[in-house]
């Protein structure tokens, strides 16, 4: 089984949350953003990818699928807050003197975050795709365990239909049997 990226390496995981804090922040400040709810979703996010680890260990499905539920979730709202916030440093930028230059570093920001919201997706898809793998293991294993149940009730069913076939196959020699005889009574 392979193992998610980031997940047990603390080292890529901070650089990574560092560099998600610093796009946010700066996104925060040119858009005219309080820096703290920046803060807090790149600290939520830190969460997420933290706690992804413990669940990995665990094998409550469940709560393996939600969690990559609401990674995507999370994803989807740092892109968006990503596009709120560009669109808004991007009005800015235009009251700026060196307007390429801010254009340039606000949609170098939005790249940032929309790398590190797919990288989240990437996790998210990678849970899934173990969740899907265990549940194909464990179907695979079902199917396996009941083959002699399921051999032994074909076995029963083949027999049944055998012994009604015979009885039927009697019943019509029976038949037969009487209507030779009736035959024979009238010649």
């Amino acid at each position: 089984m392979r193992k998610m990226a980031g997940i047990g390496n603390p080292g890529i995981l901070e650089a990574g949350m560092k560099q998600v804090m610093k796009v946010l922040w700066v996104l925060g400040i040119w858009g005219g953003l309080a820096a703290a709810p920046g803060v807090a979703l790149a600290q939520e996010v830190a969460d997420t990818v933290a706690a992804a680890a413990a669940p990995a260990v665990t094998e409550d499905w469940d709560a393996l699928r939600a969690h990559a539920e609401k990674m995507r979730a999370q994803a989807k709202q740092m892109r968006n807050e990503a596009k709120a916030a560009n669109a808004a440093a991007q009005k800015t930028c235009w009251e700026k003197f060196l307007v390429s230059s801010c254009l340039a570093d606000a949609k170098q920001a939005l790249r940032a975050t929309e790398r590190e919201a797919k990288r989240i997706e990437v996790e998210a898809s990678e849970i899934s795709r173990r969740i899907k793998a265990h549940e194909r293991e464990v179907r695979q294993q079902k199917r396996i365990d009941d083959a002699p149940q399921r051999a032994a009730e074909s076995a029963r069913r083949a027999e049944e239909i055998r012994l009604k076939e015979e009885k039927a196959q009697q019943k019509a020699e029976k038949k037969q049997a009487e209507i030779d005889k009736r035959q024979q009574r009238k010649n």
